[in-house]
């Protein structure tokens, strides 16, 4: 099958690249990141090339700070996505996806005062006159496109709506707050800064649980809109505890509270129930954790270790850190580094692989010589 993935070099755009590419589809991927000549909104406007799927990830977002900091240049979505519903229908795609956000969903339903509730699909009602205020310009374009996808469909494409929750993952920017929590305890700061109070709740869905429930509801022949979460709350103050308690070593760090930053909404949970249909959520958060720092580890300097009380903790880490490095030697291309830069981590972990084995010999084992290598 031909699939056109935009935003290909995007956290969810290049994950969703790598399933694809896994089951045998033929992908082509469009993402400016890559080269100015992919422009996800020229191609729209000239290019007349027909897909048997497109998935449209290309957005401008980067976080809560630019959602709130830059109204107007998250407002080019709207440009780029009536653009894409346009492509579809001149070149009569037949099947197609659009990632609508959980931001489309009216704010009133996640204030402190409404009290704790899931978000159900239904809860956003394009059918009346009045629809609940989403969450800043970009709920409000996400909610454009939403009914420009309803468009498209009176037209004869096939288009799946899915509205992700916090999507998070190993390799997501550090403009978003899983990454920028999980950085900063592997650094070990104290104080560790959490923007707001904390006590803004988040639905976690990891990227793999993003991209699997995506090409479950496309073979099951949704449409949705359909909510892409676990509906488990949790907070950002129980994630920087969470992150705290695995890196351990005695690392117990003063939660410093910016409560000047923007914080978002205080409730966001998706009901889940639909989505449960196609895709059960495979990755806990606490495994989420596990994995992010594995994978930040091979970014640490030669001699990490070198304090005394954090030893045997890295020798009980090194199998998770040969893990990590062997997972990004397969999906080198996911990676945010180039392949020189990988093989450098290689160089770098090879030589405190053996510097850990000769620090801290495991008991159940005398190796002669490990060899890291990138499959």
């Amino acid at each position: 099958m031909r699939v056109l993935v935009t935003g290909s070099a995007g956290f969810i755009g290049r994950h969703l690249v790598e399933a694809l590419e896994a089951r045998g589809d033929d992908v082509a991927g469009l993402d400016i990141l890559d080269s100015p000549a992919h422009d996800a909104l020229d191609f729209f406007r000239t290019d007349g090339a027909r897909y048997d799927l497109a998935i449209h990830c290309a957005a401008v977002i980067g976080g809560r700070q630019g959602i709130d900091g830059s109204p107007l240049a998250v407002a080019t979505n709207l440009a780029l996505d009536a653009w894409y519903f346009n492509w579809l229908v001149r070149t009569g795609t037949p099947r197609a996806v659009y990632f609508s956000s959980s931001a489309a969903y009216p704010v009133d339903l996640q204030l402190r005062l409404s009290g704790p509730r899931r978000l159900r699909e239904n809860d956003v009602r394009l059918d009346t006159f009045s629809v609940g205020r989403p969450d800043a310009v970009y709920g409000w374009s996400k909610l454009t496109g939403e009914i420009l996808a309803g468009h498209a469909r009176a037209a004869g494409v096939d288009v799946l709506v899915l509205r992700p929750f916090s999507g998070y993952g190993s390799d997501q920017g550090l403009n978003y707050p899983f990454p920028a929590i999980v950085a900063r305890a592997a650094r070990r700061e104290d104080p560790m800064d959490i923007w707001g109070d904390g006590e803004q709740v988040r639905d976690w869905v990891h990227a793999d649980d993003v991209v699997a429930a995506t090409l479950a509801a496309l073979d099951a022949g949704e449409q949705g809109p359909l909510n892409i979460g676990t509906g488990i709350a949790t907070s950002f103050n129980e994630l920087a505890a969470m992150v705290v308690e695995q890196v351990g070593g005695g690392y117990d760090p003063v939660i410093r509270h910016l409560t000047d930053k923007p914080t978002g909404v205080a409730h966001r949970v998706a009901d889940p129930t639909r989505m449960l249909a196609v895709h059960k959520p495979a990755v806990t958060l606490r495994e989420g954790v596990r994995r992010a720092l594995a994978a930040h580890a091979l970014t640490a300097p030669v001699g990490w270790d070198t304090h005394p009380h954090r030893r045997q903790e890295a020798a009980v880490t090194l199998e998770a850190r040969i893990e990590a490095l062997r997972d990004h030697g397969r999906h080198r291309r996911a990676c945010d580094c180039d392949t020189a830069e990988i093989e450098r981590h290689l160089d770098v972990l090879q030589a405190e692989v053996a510097e850990l084995l000769r620090r801290v010999p495991r008991p159940d084992r005398t190796p002669a010589s490990v060899t890291v290598t990138a499959h």
